[in-house]
Order: structure tokens, then C-alpha cells, then sequence
């Protein structure tokens, strides 16, 4: 059974690659939880899971991709247990999805109206003539005219796209929203934009949201709970607001002297190497071969250590 403070609990889960006849672990045993009403980023590089994270909670994963082992308990139900049809009925409706590319998203041969009224259509939550004055009042909502909802995906800006994307994911007043870098490829402006709509919907619907990202400014301004994750694994996890100021683990102060600040004239530092390939996942820890405090302890599995909020996998911090 799920905590009642919680919308969602990720349980050990590990997600299986396979790629030329060889498993690959490339989501090993991690624990997620989402407090009801919240906002819990998960935050890393490209390549380190958060999106296959994400996707599974929806069963969305590639045909290369399955759930090896762990549980998914959304409102008290394992969703690694239901079948496609019942996922179905979650999907879209009790759980919506902001997918970070909407030109892919989107279908460019059908109009938006079609896009956004379907989401209440298909899963029988009204009539298409209450869905088509739903679909105008979200879009005005989210300051797109309601004029031009028999437009095409294509007659709209980038910043424009991500809003319908987000009007389909809000329109059927979802318990819980997943937002995979909702931001990228906009100006700072419309960034701010998308996720003070996201915030002011989580209040206004008392919506639980998961953020994605690799922008640690993003995490500290509109997220009260962070999960750092490297290589398919939880590196640190714990309140922002202490994670930002005392980060514990090495891969969570790279990622944050990263970050541009306004006050340090000093060269940012970058993160040594790279994410390496699946097939080259190190034993141990996953972040052994990137790490300034690396030694012969990192080729074992560290074990957590409790922080004030949460926890932390290193052995030489």
C-alpha cells in the first residue's frame, strides 16, 4: 500500500536494455517519491534516465526497453501490474505527460482542436461540444486566442506549440503532471512563462508535478524536492532548497558549478569526460571515472547516507 501523503511511489525499479542481444541495466533499482501537491525535480545530463524514468511510469517504453523489477504505486495501484487497456484509461487522464519536443508531439495533419478535445473525448469525460468550449477556455487560459483553435501545429511559434501541448496535458485536470524539459529550445522569457502556468495550475487544481531537467536555476525556483540522477541511478535526494545550498554528493556540486551565476566572474567548470555509451557502464560507482574524489572504495556500490532532508551515494564525502 502507498503512503496517503504521497501521489506516487517508484519501488526498486529497474528498467532492461536490450541492445544486440546484450541486457543492459540502464535504470538500476531506484526509489522515487511524489509528495501530493508537489514539485519533485529530477534533475541530470542527457543520458541519465530521467525520461525513461518517466516513460515507464506510463508504459511507454521502446520495444528494447522493459520493467526488470520494482513498483509503481500510483493512487495505491502498482501500474507495472495493469494491462494496456487499464494503463489506457490512467494515461492522459489521471496522469498527463508534457513531451519535450512538440513539433514531434504534435500531429502535423490535424488541427489543434481535434488534439486537445480528444483528450476528453476518448476517455468519456464529456461531449465534443463541452470538449471544443473546454479547449477555448484552456487556450485563452494559457494565452493562445481561442480564434485559432482550427489551426494546424505548424501555424504556431515554439512557444506557442509547448502551451498546446500543456492545454492537453491540463484539460482533463490530472492528479499528477509530468513535465520532461517543458522549456527546451525557448527563450527565457517564455520559459518563465510555461513554468509559472505549471506552478499556478498545481495551485489552482492542487496538481502534483514532476519535473525533468539538466537546468539546476529551474530546480531551484520551481521545485521543493530534488532527485539527482547519473547513469540510471539516484545519486542525491532531498529538499532543493538544501541541496542547492549544501550539495553533498560530487556529481551534484559538478552540475551546480555549472550553473551560471550572476556574482561569480570566475570560469565555469565543467564536468571531466563524458556519459559513457550503456555498454561501458562502470561497476561500482557510476560515477567513478568523472570523479575528483574517485578511489579504490568507488569500485563497489556505495552505500546512502542520510542528510538533514534525505540522502546521498558516495563514499569519500
Amino acid at each position: 500500500m502507498s503512503d496517503d501523503n504521497y501521489i506516487l511511489e517508484i519501488k526498486n525499479l529497474s528498467v532492461q536494455a536490450l541492445i544486440k542481444d546484450r541486457h543492459f541495466n540502464i535504470i538500476n533499482k531506484i526509489n522515487l517519491s511524489i509528495p501530493k501537491e508537489k514539485t519533485v525535480a529530477i534533475v541530470g545530463e542527457s543520458g541519465s534516465g530521467k525520461t525513461i524514468t518517466a516513460l515507464s511510469i506510463i508504459k511507454l517504453l521502446e520495444k528494447n526497453l522493459k520493467i526488470k523489477e520494482g513498483s509503481i504505486i500510483f493512487d495505491s495501484k502498482d501500474l507495472t501490474e495493469l494491462s494496456e487497456e487499464q494503463i489506457r484509461e490512467i494515461r492522459g487522464k489521471e496522469i498527463s505527460f508534457v513531451f519535450q519536443e512538440p513539433m514531434t508531439a504534435l500531429n502535423p495533419v490535424v488541427d489543434i482542436k481535434t488534439q486537445i478535445t480528444e483528450i476528453l473525448t476518448k476517455h468519456n469525460l464529456c461531449d465534443e461540444e463541452t470538449a471544443i468550449k473546454k479547449a477555448k477556455e484552456i487556450l485563452t487560459e494559457l494565452s493562445i486566442p481561442s480564434s485559432k483553435i482550427n489551426l494546424y501545429p505548424h501555424n504556431f511559434s515554439g512557444g506557442q506549440r509547448q502551451r498546446i501541448l500543456l492545454a492537453m496535458a491540463l484539460i482533463s485536470e490530472p492528479k499528477l503532471l509530468i513535465a520532461d524539459e517543458p522549456t527546451t529550445a525557448l527563450d527565457v522569457v517564455t520559459q518563465m512563462e510555461i513554468l509559472d502556468t505549471i506552478e499556478k495550475f498545481k495551485k489552482e487544481k492542487k496538481l502534483s508535478v514532476i519535473l525533468i531537467t539538466h537546468n539546476f536555476s529551474i530546480v531551484s525556483n520551481y521545485s521543493e524536492y530534488t532527485y539527482v540522477m547519473y547513469l540510471g541511478e539516484i545519486m542525491e535526494a532531498g529538499k532543493t532548497e538544501n541541496i542547492v545550498k549544501n550539495p553533498r554528493h560530487p556529481y551534484t556540486k559538478a552540475l551546480l558549478n555549472s550553473v551560471i551565476k550572476m556574482d561569480n566572474k570566475n570560469r565555469l567548470k565543467s564536468i571531466k569526460g563524458s556519459t559513457p555509451s550503456i555498454s561501458e557502464t562502470p561497476e561500482g560507482c557510476r560515477f567513478i571515472n568523472r570523479c575528483d574524489y574517485a578511489d579504490e572504495k568507488c569500485a563497489k556500490s556505495p552505500s546512502e547516507k542520510i542528510t538533514e532532508s534525505g540522502y546521498y551515494r558516495c563514499w569519500n564525502v
